[in-house]
C-alpha cells in the first residue's frame, strides 16, 4: 500500500479537486494546501493515514531547482512508496492564470518522469464519470471506498477549506467545490459547473413549484 499520493498535473487540470476527492476513501488525509515532493515525504512520516497532496507551483512536479537536484527529489517519491496521479487538460487560452509556457513546462515534466506516473486522468473524464474513475483509482492505489465521488462535496468539511477573505456563502464559487458527474447536467434542470448553493436554490425552486401544483 502507498504511504502517500502525489497529485500532479498541468495548471487548471483539477489537481485541487482530485486531491479532495481522495477523502472519499478510507484512511486518507488531504490537507488543503499544496506541497513540494520533499514536503510530502516529511509530512507523511508524521501521519498514520495515507497523505495526499497536490503539486505546488507552476509546473507538474513544481520543484524550482537545477535539473539534477529536481530529478533527485522527484524520483525520491518512488523510493519512498508514493503513488503519482497525473491530471491532464487541454490548453485553454481563456484561463488568465494558465499561460502556454506554464502548460508546456508541465507536459515536459510529464514526459521526463513518465515512468513515475501510476494513473493518468483527464479533467473532463473525472467530471463526466466520477464513480467509474473512483473504482479505477481504488484498484490502482489499493484504497477502500468510503463515499462515492458523485457525492462530492458532501463529505468535505467546509471549515477545512483554505479560502481567505471570501464570504462563507461564496467560497464554493469556482474553487473545486462544485458537484460533479453527468446526472447533474441532465437531472432536475441542473447545469454543469453549478455551485452547491446554486443547486440548493434550484431544488428549493422546484419544490415550491411542486407544492403549487399539488395545491392546485
Amino acid at each position: 500500500m502507498y504511504k502517500g499520493i502525489f497529485v500532479a498535473g498541468v495548471p487548471g487540470a483539477g489537481c485541487t479537486l482530485m486531491k479532495r476527492l481522495f477523502l472519499a476513501f478510507e484512511d486518507t488525509i488531504a490537507p488543503d494546501c499544496e506541497m513540494f515532493p520533499t514536503q510530502l515525504l516529511v509530512k507523511m512520516q508524521e501521519q498514520e493515514e495515507i497523505l495526499v497532496t497536490s503539486r505546488l507551483g507552476a509546473t507538474l512536479f513544481a520543484v524550482d531547482l537545477a535539473e539534477e537536484e529536481k530529478e533527485k527529489q522527484v524520483r525520491e517519491l518512488r523510493n519512498e512508496n508514493v503513488g503519482v496521479l497525473l491530471m491532464t487538460r487541454a490548453f485553454n487560452p481563456k484561463k488568465a492564470r494558465v499561460d502556454m509556457q506554464r502548460w508546456s513546462a508541465s507536459y515536459s515534466d510529464a514526459f521526463a518522469y513518465w515512468d513515475l506516473i501510476d494513473y493518468t486522468l483527464s479533467y473532463h473524464r473525472l467530471i463526466k464519470e466520477p464513480d467509474i474513475v473512483q473504482v479505477e483509482i481504488a484498484n490502482i492505489f489499493d484504497l477502500d471506498i468510503k463515499y462515492h465521488f458523485s457525492e462530492y462535496p458532501d463529505f468535505i468539511d467546509p471549515s477545512t477549506i483554505n479560502m481567505p477573505n471570501m464570504p462563507a456563502t461564496e467560497f464554493v464559487a469556482g474553487h473545486s467545490l462544485r458537484r460533479i458527474g453527468a446526472p447533474y447536467s441532465t437531472r432536475f434542470g441542473m447545469k454543469p459547473g453549478m455551485t452547491f448553493f446554486q443547486m440548493e436554490e434550484k431544488w428549493k425552486e422546484q419544490n415550491r413549484e411542486r407544492e403549487v401544483m399539488a395545491g392546485g
